[in-house]
């Protein structure tokens, strides 16, 4: 049971790490677009609101329609009791 215990710590502990250094990179590649002159994205384009409130639209639709998805298969297998083939054809 103790190897399991520290092998879960682990996974955790690196887990943490991996997430804490992509936030890194990313505040550090926002910073740099922001300070770069021909950057890959102009991030100075978010400070038109209709773009930003455009952009924030369709990234809540992804969301919901993406996890829709997602959700719908597991919905007609566990609570309607439909086989995979059957819940992949509705």
């Amino acid at each position: 049971m103790a190897i399991l215990d520290t092998t879960v710590v682990s996974v955790a502990q690196r887990t943490f790490i991996r997430e804490f250094q992509t936030t890194q990179a990313v505040v550090a590649w926002t910073m740099t677009a922001y300070t770069t002159d021909h950057s890959l994205i102009d991030l100075h384009l978010f400070n038109n609101r209709v773009l930003t409130l455009a952009n924030a639209t369709m990234f809540l639709f992804a969301i919901a329609f993406f996890g829709a998805g997602l959700l719908f298969p597991s919905y007609f297998q566990q609570l309607l009791g439909q086989t995979p083939l059957q819940s992949g054809v509705y």
